[in-house]
């Protein structure tokens, strides 16, 4: 924490000496913005905040500090749906049509969802295999056990 602290000491001194030669004043003219949350950086440096940063265009965003682009926002293709839209500071998040459930973390695609007595075979389904059940939505299929 304490190294932590020093390299922050030190880099708004840096900054400070950057900033201030650039703009040849003292710390009363001097501005920097930290966080531009949806924004991006547009100059480093100046007198009015304003300046500093802009906002994302439309059509993308960012999730970082201190970025002089912003990504572009993602798109939702096939049969995917739009979960929540793409704002200046999240991504789009995208789902799946009805009948269909996502096949990563990411929802990067859809797959079928199984139903009882099926399971998930790579994007698809098949049926339990004799001696085997599934009583779940979306599971593998498992050993029958006897007592």
């Amino acid at each position: 924490m304490e190294n932590q602290f020093k390299g922050l000491i030190i880099g708004f001194a840096m900054l400070f000496f950057y900033c201030s030669r650039k703009l040849g004043q003292g710390l009363d003219r001097y501005v920097y913005i930290f966080m531009c949350a949806g924004n991006r950086i547009f100059n480093r440096c100046g007198q009015d905040p304003k300046q500093l940063c802009v906002p994302c265009e439309e059509g993308t965003f960012t999730t970082e500090p201190r970025v002089y682009s912003c990504s572009r926002c993602s798109d939702c293709t096939g049969a995917q749906v739009v979960k929540k839209a793409c704002t200046s500071t999240s991504d789009t998040v995208c789902g799946c049509q009805d009948g269909l459930q996502c096949g990563d973390a990411t929802c990067s695609f859809c797959v079928t969802t199984c139903g009882k007595g099926e399971e998930p075979v790579q994007r698809s389904c098949r049926p339990c295999a004799n001696g085997t059940f599934n009583d779940k939505i979306h599971e593998k299929c498992k050993p029958w056990r006897t007592r």
